[in-house]
């Protein structure tokens, strides 16, 4: 990864932005509680409101991806979480089930042009490694953020901790956007041929990885 820049840069903004993900792990539970009055058996239904998002955005992901490149998928995935994060912020039943929509939407995008960038970009015999290496380098940040979310809950409600993944989401998306030496400023690059068994090898490895994303509750 360290050889090829756009696999360094996927890995850092991803690192950067998994590291406040887990924030949404209790803020789900603050906002179902404090702000919608509801019970904690009230978060299955923001649940199945994020797989009928992840139902739209999971089609759409790989012929979007031709168009507009592995790399800006993963931006359109992050920009989402974004816009996903600051509708729970506002507290309100219809914000929050029209957020939680968002996150299911934006999860395929990132994961599916994740994985087809990195199985694109890396030789096919260290794919192996690779993947391994790049679940371990997402999972870890994201399980440290969910214990770092249920510690600061009581210190900055679920307000803060959504403002703070907005922030730093967003962060990573432009890291990830950023131009890059001998990488297209928009769209796919010209040499990455994306079959549709490659994208399909990388919709199973998103699939893995997917349930462990936003809140599982």
């Amino acid at each position: 990864m360290n050889q090829t820049p756009v696999l360094k840069r996927l890995v850092i903004s991803l690192a950067v932005a998994l590291s406040v993900v887990g924030f949404a792990e209790t803020g789900i539970f603050a906002v179902t509680g404090q702000e919608l009055h509801r019970s904690a058996s009230f978060i299955g239904v923001l649940m199945a409101a994020q797989g009928v998002g992840a139902l739209v955005g999971g089609p759409l992901s790989a012929p979007v991806m031709r168009r507009i490149g592995e790399r800006w998928l993963c931006g359109f995935g992050l920009v989402a979480v974004v816009v996903g994060a600051l509708l729970f912020e506002g507290g309100s039943l219809a914000a929050v089930l029209v957020g939680a929509v968002i996150f299911g939407v934006a999860l395929p995008p990132l994961l599916v042009g994740a994985y087809t960038l990195l199985q694109l970009r890396t030789p096919s015999q260290l794919q192996g490694r690779a993947f391994s290496a790049f679940d371990l380098i997402a999972s870890l940040p994201q399980t440290v953020s969910i214990a770092v979310g249920a510690a600061l809950i009581t210190t900055l409600g679920y307000r803060g901790e959504f403002t703070i993944m907005a922030a730093v989401v967003a962060a990573s998306a432009l890291i990830l956007l950023l131009p890059i030496e001998g990488e297209p400023n928009f769209g796919p690059r010209v040499d990455d041929v994306v079959s549709d068994s490659v994208v399909a090898e990388a919709v199973d490895a998103a699939g893995e990885f997917e349930s462990r994303t936003i809140f599982d509750a």
